[in-house]
């Protein structure tokens, strides 16, 4: 069996230290503890393995402990494979893990540790070097976030990737008990960054202050990071991402944003986090064909992450969330094809029941389906102001004029004031010859926005056919304080008016 430490630092992890370690009892040949002070239980599980437990002052230095705990490994010639509490070594690991290291040479492997997050229901997908030829000159570096890999090339250690999958359960926590981690984090951060600021630093630093919910303050750390192009380039892409998030949503420039999107997608265009926020971004801009690519891309690379895989850093999306969110594109620009791709992937579990109803609302209008009563009378209930523009106007192709007025009436009832739904419910009953229905609803449009020109002469219309001639009065002055410098159509209103008048008296 080859010659394996594992090397751990804990300090009050009786929560996970149990499954860490039984994920590697039949694996390693030496099992490393250094305890920062634990008061719980965890000292109890470590000797049920055989650790040895060694205690260490804490510094605020992880690094510090690290090296501290390299010191007391006595397999020479062997390596050293690192894992926190909160981390297992998958059970398809095992094998790469024992034929890699059955190989004597100076060599650091990349593993790659998914994180599951319950704040995101995404998961993380990184690449570390975890396993390592034990070298007496190796020594982690950085008081948080502490990294091995310099001090390996430095050492003329070689760099491979691996198959070896590591598990780590501690963000699929609360959001904040990550604000909490983070939080802690940031200190040492900070002080490294202040000793030495390097690009490294500046993106932990960065996502560090975007778990707090900080977003500004993380905007100058990105910049740094991403000027000095020494950074890896899965880090890279993550900082235009960030700032391309913070322009859009935080500043609201929506041209920034798309600079920073470019930058990132051109290193990095498989990202789905990238494809999303610019889907999102032109969508807001009113590019339809753009926000279509973006969210296609970022359902397609999604799929890709895990298992097959070549960055550093990854984060791979809730399916269910990325497909809410193509979705979502779909009914806001009005995209029957890509709704129709998307819908049938939809599974009813993964959302809630007003989620639901509003799928199969658009839907239904989309494809022109029959729709049963109570599905109308939901659209009042379930449509929220962000999807009304685009719901109204995807009922101008549904067929079925009856419940398109329904459903407009429904809707009006919650929107008073809409102008999109007035004009189109007044467009619905000229269809049916309801021309008093009409005029009740263009009326009132045209009273909110005073302006349409093209609402106004239907008004004066629909007064002559209804023979209202005091609207019609009122609507022709109002067209000849609009068109005051047009001379032509001020000269047909003058007619149209005399002959009013001539009639009248």
């Amino acid at each position: 069996m080859p010659n394996i430490t594992l090397s751990m630092i804990i300090k009050n992890e009786e929560k996970y230290l149990a499954g860490c370690l039984e994920s590697v009892k039949n694996i390693v040949n030496e099992i490393i503890i250094v305890d920062t002070g634990s008061t719980d239980n965890s000292l109890k599980i470590a000797e049920k393995y055989n650790a040895k437990i060694f205690h260490y002052n804490w510094t605020n230095d992880f690094s510090a402990a690290r090296n501290y705990a390299l010191s007391k490994t006595e397999n020479s010639g062997g390596y050293v494979l690192y894992l926190d509490a909160d981390e297992r070594l998958s059970e398809e690991s095992a094998v790469e893990l024992l034929n890699l290291t059955s190989i004597n040479k100076l060599a650091g492997y990349n593993c790659t540790v998914e994180s599951p997050s319950q704040a995101s229901g995404g998961t993380n997908v990184m690449k570390y070097i975890r396993l390592f030829a034990n070298h007496p000159k190796i020594k982690f570096e950085g008081k948080a976030h502490e990294q091995i890999e310099n001090s390996l090339l430095e050492n003329g250690f070689s760099i491979y990737d691996s198959g070896i999958k590591i598990i780590h359960l501690g963000y699929d926590v609360s959001e904040e008990e990550l604000k909490m981690k983070a939080r802690r984090n940031l200190e040492l951060l900070i002080k490294d960054y202040e000793i030495k600021a390097s690009s490294y630093n500046a993106f932990q630093i960065g996502q560090t202050y975007v778990v707090m919910g900080e977003l500004l303050k993380s905007e100058p750390y990105f910049i740094f990071a991403a000027k000095n192009k020494n950074l890896k380039i899965s880090q890279l892409a993550h900082c235009y991402r960030y700032l391309a998030a913070i322009e859009s949503n935080v500043k609201n420039d929506l041209d920034k944003s798309i600079e920073y999107l470019n930058e990132g997608l051109n290193i990095s265009p498989k990202q789905p986090l990238l494809n999303v926020i610019a889907s999102n971004v032109y969508l807001r801009k009113n590019n339809f064909i753009l926000a279509e690519k973006y969210a296609r891309n970022a359902f397609e690379f999604n799929s890709q992450i895990i298992g097959n895989h070549s960055n550093d850093f990854e984060i791979k999306i809730k399916n269910e969330d990325l497909l809410n969110h193509v979705l979502n594109v779909a009914m806001l620009s009005c995209n029957v094809s890509l709704f129709n791709d998307y819908y049938r992937l939809h599974k009813n579990e993964h959302n809630e029941s007003s989620r639901n109803k509003l799928l199969l609302l658009f839907n239904s209008v989309f494809n022109n389906y029959s729709i049963e009563n109570e599905i109308v009378e939901l659209a009042e209930k379930v449509l929220t102001i962000e999807f009304v523009p685009a719901f109204v106007f995807s009922l101008n192709n549904y067929e079925n004029i009856i419940t398109r007025i329904k459903i407009l009436e429904q809707i009006k009832a919650k929107y008073p004031d809409d102008i999109r739904i007035l004009n189109m419910l007044g467009n619905s009953y000229l269809e049916i010859g309801e021309k008093n229905n009409a005029f009740n609803n263009f009326e009132k449009s045209f009273i909110i926005s005073n302006n349409d020109q093209a609402l106004l002469f239907s008004l004066i219309t629909l007064s002559a056919e209804l023979n209202l001639i005091d609207k019609l009065l009122m609507f022709i002055e109002a067209a000849q304080d609009l068109f005051k410098d047009n001379k032509a159509i001020l000269e047909k209103l003058q007619n149209i008016k005399a002959k009013i008048n001539t009639v009248a008296n």
